[in-house]
Order: structure tokens, then C-alpha cells, then sequence
């Protein structure tokens, strides 16, 4: 199951908050229900009113609020079923039951919702996805969402599986003719991490794959893949929203100067880089002095320094230093600030792709939370004093 996030598919629609008078709607109002109700009731007006929403949309109605944070959402879209479902917070039912003019505002909200509910679910199927659930929510703060849960449809599945099984029998076919065909190379080890003489041979292969990549890249616009691109506008909201971080300092430095900072991602200088170095998609030469990498799938364009930060971070410490060593510590200061900020912004954003966080984003994350990514933003772009 998924919640608020499946391709973008499950992610939460927000309805603005604008104070709008109901329209006639030809059913009975809660005013009228209560009248006709009061004297032979003894429950509270709040109760009353859940029981006039529950008859007035056949919903089941909750009286809760969500926490805005992943980990209550997911729990929430455990918690539900159906596609009729209404949670109101608690402090917004008090208004509700007891200001008519807040009642026609919000059931007007919840309307909507409601009414979304067959475009949503064509939607998803659209995209490969069956909903499971769907409620329509105000929360604390009188905002109206959507929250949809769903999975792959069977068949939609089972091609990503086979695609996948695919993609593994390949690669481990490939690795069993480079075994096979022996000669002047073998398959990389994860040995060769610690291997000095290796990892100055991997430092010469990336030096090649730099050079080569600035000349082809020189004066044209390739539409290869560049980790960057995931930093939109809007995927900054969503890390912010998934990891429950949107009060940090960061994104309220990130909106004041979003144009500035893509701008500034924009005019860092490219190349190619092979973005997906370990030791199991390496060949090593049987004497050692050469070595190069093989699988291309994550090839594209980007920072030279991405490329050799991911390399040194797989090395052991003396391995990282005969890499440096080899390629040559010449990357200007630019690459290395601006890499401290972009690399673990690109981290969050694939890992908010996924319905549980992984813990390889964790070191990302913890560098949001504990305000180094802000101090990194800052020092790349001199933002001193900037809010």
C-alpha cells in the first residue's frame, strides 16, 4: 500500500482555504436537523452534527486530526477503508456545529472532495494504479485534502517485476562473459576498495571519461539525465512535506532564492559522469595498472566532482587519497560547495519516490535536520545574513 505519493498519482490534493458562502443544495441543514431533533436528544450539538454529516454524505466520519508528518500519514491510510470517508479536526467540528456560515464553508470543501473522487480514481488507473481508500480531510488549520492510498494494478506489476528480473539476469550474464572471457581483465572485487594501485587506475579511467565528456558536451544541449533536474520547485515541497521538515529554516531560505539557486545549478559546468560506482560494476586489468567500469544505465551529464565525491565515499581512506592523488585535486572550490548542498537535496528526492523512507537517505535527512545543508546553501552562495 501506498499513501500520498505513488508517481506523484497518491499525492495529497489541497483545496485553498477561501471563505465562500454555500449555495442552496436542497437538503436538509444541520440547523433544521437540530430543531427537529433537540428535544428528544441528549447528545452534545458536536454529536449531533457528526450524525448529520454521516447521513448527509452516507460517510463515515472521524472526529481526529493527522499529523503532517510521514510516518502519521501512512498510519492514517492503514487505518481506513472504502472510498467514503470524512476527518475533521477536532477544533474545526466545534466551528462547524455552532457557526452555520463555517458549516456551509466546509461542507463545501468536503463536497468537492467527494465529487473529485472518479476523476482521482481514472486518474490512477491511467497511470497503472488501483485506489484502496479515500477520505477527504480538514485539518487544524481548516485546510482541505484528498488522502488516497492504492497499489499497482497486478498487471501493471508483473511487468515491472519481469522488467526487472530482466534487467538482473542481464547484467549478471554480462559479468559471467566478462568472467568467461578472461584474458587481460577481470571482474572488479570489493577488495579493490582497499586497493591503492586500483583506485589509482579508476582515477584514470574517470579523468578520460571527464575530458572526453567536457569536449562532447561543449557547446551543445544534451537531453541526457542530470541528477539537478529533480530540484524543481516543487520537489522541494515535497521533501519537505514527506520528511515533516517544512518549518526548517532551510526551505525558508530555499523559496526566498529558489530562482537564484537554479540559476546558479545551471551555470555549473558539465561533463559526463557515470553516477553508479562500485566495485560490482568494475573490471580490473590482472596487473592492475588499468581499470574501467561498466553498466551505463545511470550515464549522464552533471559535476565532475559528483562523480569523484561518490567514488572517494566507496574507497577505503588510503584508497580515496591514491585516487585524489591520481585524478588530481584541481576541482575548483565552486563544484565542491555547490555538491555539499545539491547531493543530499538529490538524495531526499529519490527517497521521498519511495513509500517507506530508506535508510540510505538517512544521512541526508539527518544533514536537513541539524541545519548543515543550510549552513552549505549559505557558504555556496554567500547567503550570510540572508533569510
Amino acid at each position: 500500500m501506498s499513501i500520498l505519493g505513488v508517481n506523484d498519482m497518491l499525492a495529497a490534493y489541497q483545496y485553498a482555504n477561501k471563505a465562500q458562502k454555500n449555495n442552496a443544495t436542497g437538503k436538509t441543514s444541520f440547523a433544521d436537523a437540530v430543531k427537529q431533533t433537540a428535544e428528544n436528544s441528549s447528545a452534545s450539538r458536536e454529536e449531533q452534527y457528526v450524525e448529520y454529516l454521516k447521513q448527509r454524505y452516507g460517510a463515515n466520519v472521524m472526529v481526529k486530526n493527522i499529523g503532517n508528518d510521514q510516518r502519521s500519514i501512512d498510519n492514517f491510510g492503514a487505518s481506513i477503508a472504502g472510498y467514503n470517508n470524512i476527518v475533521i479536526a477536532p477544533n474545526i467540528l466545534e466551528k462547524m456545529a455552532n457557526d452555520p456560515e463555517k458549516a456551509a464553508h466546509y461542507e463545501k470543501i468536503i463536497q468537492k472532495g467527494l465529487n473529485d473522487l472518479p476523476r482521482c480514481k481514472a486518474e490512477m488507473s491511467m497511470n497503472g494504479f488501483e485506489m484502496s481508500s479515500y477520505a477527504v480531510s480538514i485539518d487544524e488549520k481548516g485546510v482541505g485534502y484528498v488522502y488516497v492510498t492504492g497499489d499497482l494494478k497486478p498487471e501493471v506489476r508483473a511487468k515491472i517485476e519481469a522488467k526487472v528480473r530482466a534487467e538482473q539476469a542481464a547484467k549478471r550474464a554480462r559479468r559471467v562473459r566478462y568472467a568467461e572471457a578472461g584474458g587481460e581483465y577481470r571482474l572488479g572485487k570489493e577488495s579493490d576498495l582497499n586497493n591503492t594501485k586500483v583506485a589509482g587506475a579508476i582515477a584514470r579511467w574517470y579523468t578520460m571519461l571527464h575530458k572526453k565528456g567536457r569536449a562532447y558536451l561543449s557547446g551543445s544541449e544534451s537531453p541526457m539525465y542530470d541528477e539537478s533536474d529533480v530540484l524543481t520547485a516543487d520537489n522541494m515541497r515535497l521533501i519537505a512535506e514527506k520528511t515533516g521538515t517544512a518549518e526548517n529554516m532551510l526551505w525558508h531560505t530555499v523559496t526566498g532564492n529558489y530562482d537564484r539557486i537554479r540559476s546558479r545549478i545551471d551555470a555549473l559546468p558539465r561533463t559526463l559522469t557515470y553516477n553508479d560506482f562500485y566495485w560490482t560494476n568494475l573490471l580490473v586489468s590482472k596487473t592492475g595498472e588499468s581499470a574501467f567500469m561498466f553498466d551505463y544505465n545511470l550515464l549522464g551529464k552533471g559535476i565532475a566532482y559528483g562523480d569523484i565525491r561518490n567514488v572517494t565515499g566507496s574507497l577505503s581512506p588510503e584508497a580515496a587519497a591514491a585516487f585524489i592523488q591520481e585524478y588530481g585535486d584541481d576541482i575548483d572550490e565552486e563544484q565542491k560547495k555547490a555538491d555539499a548542498f545539491i547531493a543530499p537535496l538529490v538524495t531526499l528526492a529519490n527517497a521521498c519516490r519511495y513509500e517507506t523512507f530508506p535508510t540510505w537517505a538517512a544521512t541526508s535527512l539527518e544533514e536537513l535536520k541539524n541545519g548543515e545543508l543550510l549552513k552549505h546553501l549559505r557558504e555556496w552562495l554567500q547567503l550570510e545574513g540572508v533569510k
